[in-house]
């Protein structure tokens, strides 16, 4: 059901990698539980605080899935992608989002950032970028970057379909770096920055101007190349060995933050490199995957919003009772991680894949409806 099997032309390794994007974040937020535990007072951090890098490979994936699970033109208007687009990311997010405020509070529940949250505004722009205050649940930050990706993509096809990544990048640079002059007078490529000081009902749209959007430019890039050239190339042992030491190389980067943090200019690059290498590795070498890995892959987006929840509720109503009190750092870890992961399995199976098949019915009902009217229209 993940992106419709990336309508019809089914990339494991990129389940796969998705997959592993979520669990890479999921030990970044847990890792605490294992700092100050054992003797080496920082073992979480230094195991797992790479993990943040599981979102830009996230964004990276999507700007690919996007492009390849849109070539397809005639399943593809904007309408269409449209629908699928709000079906996919939205219905979950409202559902757990909703969960999560009948069954926690704290004090950052405000009415306001309770309404941004929904809307997938962030919290708070005197926040550092590309955070901005994060969300009620704090992983779902990224969500806002990921919803006006799909708003700009649905753009672009509806202008041209061929065109639609060109033009999607086009728009992205141009509202960025306009918004740059306009609001700090300077131009910069690096998503890191401190606070702001910005007030006005304008400014919740600052993170528009925030240049790890790029990532996702990044994923459609690595599309271009797989469809026009990885695809239609037939396996050469140079190739496949370049690939692998490109992989090597990015994840050495990666794990040992050489690059430092978030953005295309750090872990972007890293990802970018990563996916392509391992699209191309798993075509030549003809790698088999796991189906349990792949189906990881497929409740990524689940594990992904819930784990944040486990977390929370886990520690509100479990705490208290002294269950977690005596426990070791890595079993309190990996509870919290079977639980993310059984949880996750319910939410893929009874919301995720359902609003997702509403999504495609809609869509479908759509394009059949426009068929008639174009055979009415032939008829007359």
């Amino acid at each position: 059901m993940c992106e419709d099997k990336l309508a019809k032309g089914r990339l494991d390794s990129i389940q796969v990698l998705r997959g592993i994007a979520a669990m890479l974040v999921v030990l970044f937020h847990f890792r605490h539980y294992i700092n100050n535990v054992y003797p080496l007072k920082d073992l979480g951090d230094r195991l797992f605080l790479f993990g943040e890098a599981g979102v830009d490979i996230f964004f990276v994936i999507s700007g690919f899935i996007i492009v390849y699970a849109s070539r397809n033109k005639e399943n593809n208007t904007f309408a269409e992608f449209a629908i699928k687009r709000f079906f996919r990311l939205y219905p979950l997010y409202f559902v757990v989002l909703t969960i999560y405020l009948l069954s926690y509070r704290e004090e950052s529940f405000t009415v306001v950032n309770i309404i941004k949250s929904y809307l997938l505004i962030p919290i708070d722009y005197n926040g550092k970028a590309p955070w901005f205050g994060l969300s009620t649940i704090y992983s779902a930050w990224t969500l806002t970057y990921e919803s006006y990706f799909y708003v700009v993509f649905s753009l672009a096809i509806l202008i041209s379909h061929k065109y639609r990544a060109v033009i999607c990048s086009v728009f992205i640079l141009t509202i960025m770096l306009s918004l740059q002059k306009h609001m700090n007078g300077v131009f910069t490529f690096e998503a890191l920055s401190g606070g702001n000081s910005f007030h006005g009902l304008h400014y919740n749209f600052l993170f528009v101007s925030n240049p790890l959007i790029i990532d996702f430019m990044l994923g459609m890039l690595v599309a271009y190349i797989y469809l026009f050239y990885v695809e239609k190339f037939n396996g050469s042992i140079h190739f496949t060995f370049l690939s692998i030491l490109a992989f090597t190389i990015s994840l050495i980067f990666m794990l040992s933050r050489v690059t430092g943090l978030v953005g295309p200019l750090y872990w972007g690059w890293c990802s970018a490199v990563i996916v392509l290498s391992i699209l191309i590795i798993s075509k030549e070498l003809k790698v088999f995957y796991p189906r349990f890995l792949v189906y990881i892959g497929e409740m990524s987006y689940s594990i992904y919003i819930n784990h944040v929840v486990v977390k929370k509720v886990a520690f509100s109503y479990i705490g208290p009772l002294g269950l977690f009190g005596g426990g070791d750092g890595f079993v309190i870890l990996f509870s919290l991680v079977i639980a993310t992961l059984c949880i996750s399995y319910a939410t893929y199976n009874y919301i995720e894949k359902p609003t997702i098949k509403m999504g495609h019915k809609l869509s479908d009902r759509i394009k059949r409806n426009k068929l008639v009217k174009m055979k009415e229209k032939q008829t007359t």
